[in-house]
């Protein structure tokens, strides 16, 4: 499910100030984005800011990235995972290795900060394209990757994984 415009624009520009080239949100810097098999592309690295995991919150600003997303998400019971992703400019587009967030099915949410020609390819044939304020939810144990970008510095986005509640009757 894909949901443009998802939040008012005054709360979309909140965000892009607080996340897109602040300095004071750090990034991790890391040289595998999905697996080990890229290692020797220059291309294949990003940076991720935790929010949530390991069962607790790992930024100061947890409580409101969870007001703002929260109620946008279909059956949400518990949160897996939040976090901000940082893709980087790229002379031309790098397609990360497919992977799984969790090897059972919960719920994923991608949040787009920015537009860019990067996307999302979720499963073999489903390409979600960066837009800005656009949310797109399906099930994270589904294999998918994430982009570079050409036309833009970077791809920003936030990445949501939670599980889902179960109803009964």
């Amino acid at each position: 499910m894909i949901i443009d415009n998802l939040l008012p624009e005054d709360q979309l520009r909140f965000l892009q100030e607080a996340v897109m080239w602040n300095d004071n949100l750090s990034f991790e810097l890391h040289d595998v984005v999905a697996t080990s098999q890229e290692k020797d592309s220059l291309d294949n690295w990003y940076g991720i800011h935790l929010i949530y995991g390991d069962h607790r919150p790992l930024s100061q600003h947890f409580d409101e990235i969870q007001s703002l997303f929260k109620k946008h998400l279909p059956d949400f019971a518990t949160w897996i995972r939040i976090k901000i992703n940082f893709y980087p400019h790229t002379s031309e587009i790098y397609e990360h290795q497919q992977h799984s967030d969790c090897k059972f099915s919960h719920g994923a949410a991608i949040y787009c900060l920015n537009t860019c020609d990067g996307y999302t390819r979720i499963g073999e044939d489903t390409t979600i394209e960066s837009i800005e304020n656009r949310l797109y939810l399906f099930d994270g144990s589904i294999p998918h990757n994430s982009t570079t970008t050409t036309n833009a510095k970077g791809r920003f986005n936030f990445n949501f994984n939670y599980t889902k509640a179960k109803k009964f009757l």
